[in-house]
């Protein structure tokens, strides 16, 4: 015979145990993300792991560098400087669109991402490509004639400054990405020219100046993969590993301290296409691997949703960060 009024009574209990669910589950995001938002270092440290990898991308989309010192400010990753030769800070320098007048990136142009860029003197810069001439690019300093304003990417509401490359920089760039002799140009941000840039950002960073990745976590979906991926698909500055370094432990870490520099973590890196393309050749993964697999299990809980590897990092305490330096965790008061 059914029973009705202990049905009722097992829905309430059931109700009431999902809404305390609910309120735990909100609670705990929101004392994490309230954790974020601090601005006051810890006073205690535990060691985490160490730095496995430093990455510098120079352009936008472009190629990287495979540092071992790098010079870590609130602006993001600079190399250390060297007489007689133009200092690169990461992502300084990107491609924009000459009729839409906003910027490109690699889900766009894929083959963005075989361009290197690399200091060539005091006052040049030299861009690179396979099966492509070298050219020598004058750095250019700010004038009248050569600073615009331009959409930072299609998908973004922000109007950033660019000081534009030059007419043969854009030559070099139309003939490689579009065949083109026009229609694309190199612009370059020096940060002391401007006022207001927002210091979570950075130059020419999507949403924060340094982004550091855990090599457990990526090791950790290669063994969802057919086809292994490896760190220069995410395309991190800083790539952490260690004996005891578990997946996924980045989440949580609030605090970091690395070198001399200490950063607090406030933004999930979430994935787009970009990972999908193969940092050797140019090409994107037709079965939009390993993007459909990190969907499935690994998705932020926001403030922007899809998902995720690696964690944006706020530098509070600038410095310098070696490959090998020990990295440790905050621990709460």
């Amino acid at each position: 015979m059914y029973d009705f009024k202990n049905c009722v009574i097992m829905n309430r209990q059931t109700s009431i145990l999902t809404l305390l669910v609910t309120f735990v589950s909100a609670c705990g995001a929101y004392y994490f993300f309230k954790k974020r938002n601090s601005k006051r270092p810890p006073k205690k440290w535990r060691k985490l792991g160490y730095v496995k990898s430093l990455y510098i991308y120079p352009l936008k989309s472009g190629s990287y560098l495979d540092i071992q010192k790098v010079e870590c400010g609130k602006f993001g990753f600079s190399l250390p400087a060297i007489e007689n030769m133009y200092q690169l800070r990461d992502r300084s320098f990107m491609v924009y669109s000459e009729a839409h007048m906003e910027g490109k990136w690699i889900g766009i142009y894929n083959k963005m991402v075989l361009i290197a860029l690399s200091s060539k003197d005091q006052n040049h810069v030299l861009l690179e490509a396979p099966e492509k001439y070298a050219l020598c690019v004058e750095v250019p300093t700010q004038n009248n004639s050569n600073v615009k304003t331009i959409r930072f990417q299609s998908w973004s509401k922000d109007d950033v400054p660019i000081i534009d490359c030059g007419d043969e920089a854009s030559k070099w760039l139309s003939q490689f990405l579009l065949q083109k002799d026009s229609g694309l140009r190199l612009g370059f941000h020096d940060k002391p020219f401007y006022n207001g840039l927002k210091m979570r950002k950075g130059l020419y960073e999507n949403f924060g100046p340094v982004m550091l990745m855990n090599y457990k976590t990526m090791t950790d979906l290669n063994a969802k993969l057919e086809e292994k991926v490896t760190d220069a698909y995410f395309r991190p500055n800083i790539v952490l590993d260690g004996p005891d370094l578990e997946p996924f432990e980045e989440d949580n870490c609030v605090w970091l301290k690395i070198g001399n520099v200490v950063a607090r973590n406030f933004f999930d890196c979430v994935r787009c296409i970009a990972i999908t393309v193969n940092p050797k050749t140019g090409l994107r993964d037709k079965t939009r691997e390993p993007l459909k697999e990190l969907s499935k299990y690994r998705m932020s809980n926001g403030p922007r949703k899809g998902p995720k590897m690696g964690v944006y990092l706020e530098v509070i305490n600038p410095g310098t960060i070696s490959v090998l330096d020990e990295v440790y965790v905050g621990i709460e008061d």
